[in-house]
Parts: structure tokens; sequence; C-alpha cells
């Protein structure tokens, strides 16, 4: 099957969904600040569950399996594995998200949690917008993320039921990002369009514009999705290659 770009990724997924399994996507991440700079394409599949991310220079993979991210540097010959198990049993994507303005940030601790003295960290908001925007051929809803009211994140979305396998790859976005979120792993993702993931919970829809705000409310970073197909995935990519070798996850990487 032939790669189709956004427009009319959606009636291609729709016609294949019954002869392949697995779904293969391209994304585009734009740094805005950088108008003379390229921007960067990063592959990702998704299969049953599991998660594969390359970056185009393919010297950065992450892997997401048995609710467990694994962030490799092939040229090094390292992973590190981050397990969901280690954030107390929560699951994002299992919660209940209303359709109105929510608080989705895990940060926010209950106030016996807080050290007397301490100040709570600002809120986190979640909400919808009336505003649209065009991916290609498709038109996808504008959610908008704030941080002591200030906007950090806008994510474009289309329905879950757009994209054939579309639950499943939502549950994976949102264990993906909730793993982003909690543990604070920016640092050690560079520019890994997961990034964008940390809120997907909070949103009714499949993001396929996610675009990030400076300190000035400036947009900064912009990650699009501009292709997808439906393929079998060999299970061998979710696989850590033999002989790389363990590391903790320290800052800056591994």
């Amino acid at each position: 099957m032939t790669l189709r770009t956004l427009p009319g990724i959606i009636a291609a997924l729709a016609c294949s969904a019954h002869a392949a399994a697995g779904t293969y996507v391209e994304a585009s991440r734009t740094d805005l600040r950088a108008p003379l700079r390229s921007p960067e394409n990063q592959k990702l599949w998704f299969d049953g569950g599991s998660f594969r991310l390359e970056n185009e220079s393919a010297d950065a993979v992450e892997i997401f399996k048995n609710r467990t991210l694994y962030l490799i540097t092939p040229p090094r010959k390292r992973y590190a594995a981050i397990d969901e198990s280690r954030l107390g049993g929560r699951v994002s994507g299992s919660r209940t998200m209303p359709q109105a303005a929510v608080v989705a940030n895990a940060s926010l601790r209950p106030a016996n949690g807080l050290r007397a003295g301490s100040v709570p960290a600002p809120q986190r908001m979640v909400r919808p917008t009336s505003r649209t925007e065009s991916n290609g051929d498709e038109t996808c809803s504008v959610w908008e993320v704030s941080v002591g009211g200030s906007k950090v994140q806008e994510l474009c979305v289309i329905p879950v039921a757009a994209v054939p396998g579309g639950a499943d790859i939502l549950a994976d976005m949102r264990q993906i990002g909730a793993l982003v979120r909690d543990r604070g792993l920016d640092g050690s993702l560079g520019s890994s369009v997961v990034q964008s993931w940390g809120d997907v919970d909070a949103v009714d829809g499949i993001p396929v514009i996610s675009r990030t705000f400076d300190e000035n409310g400036r947009a900064a970073v912009e990650i699009r999705i501009t292709a997808m197909r439906s393929e079998p995935v060999p299970v061998t990519a979710f696989e850590i290659p033999a002989g790389f070798k363990r590391r903790s996850l320290a800052a800056g990487g591994i």
C-alpha cells in the first residue's frame, strides 16, 4: 500500500482497516522560533497496545509495551526503562474526563500532601474551544491547555471513531503522555513528539496538530501528523535489540 499524505488520510485508513493490522504514522515537528530550520520528521508505529517511535536519523528510538516506556540510543547500544506501575497504579486513560474545563496535572497534590508553608503548583487546565483548524483535508477541533491562567499548549483533535484502531492508539497516547507528564521526562526525551501527549487524557479525540507556547504567549513548536496508513507491524519492532545495555535514566538522556 502506498503512503497517503493528508489529504484523504481518514478515507484511506477506512478502506484498508480490514486488510491489515497496525497503524503507521509520520509526524513533522517545526520550531516556529527558527523559520529557516527544516522541520524534523518522526515515524510512529501502533499495534495491539504497543508503540514505536524513531526520529529521522534513527539515532533515538522509543518503544512502549507492557505498560513500560523504553528510551533507546542505538549509536551507544543503551536503553532506559520507565515502568508505568511506579506511578501508584494511575493510568490516565482510565479516568473519566468531562467535556468542559478539567484539571489534568498530576503535580497538583492534595492539601494534606503539602508540607507546611509550601506553595501549591499552578493549576493546569484543559478546555475545549469553539475554534477549528485544517490539517490537509481534515478539520480538527482545538483544545487549550493553560497553567496558572497562561496558555502553554493547543491540541487540535479529530474524533477517535474517525480513525480505524483509534481507541487503541488513543490509549497508548494517554499512557505514554501520563509517564511524560508525571515523571517530568521532557529533558530526557529531547524533541520527541510524545512530549505533546501530556494532556491527551483530558481531550475528546486524537491530536493531529499540537502547538506549544513560550512564557510570552508566542507559539514556539508545532507538531503535525502528515501521513498515516494501515499496515502490519513486525513484532520485532517492539523488541530491545540484542546486546543493548540497560542504563539508568539521567537528566539529558542515557
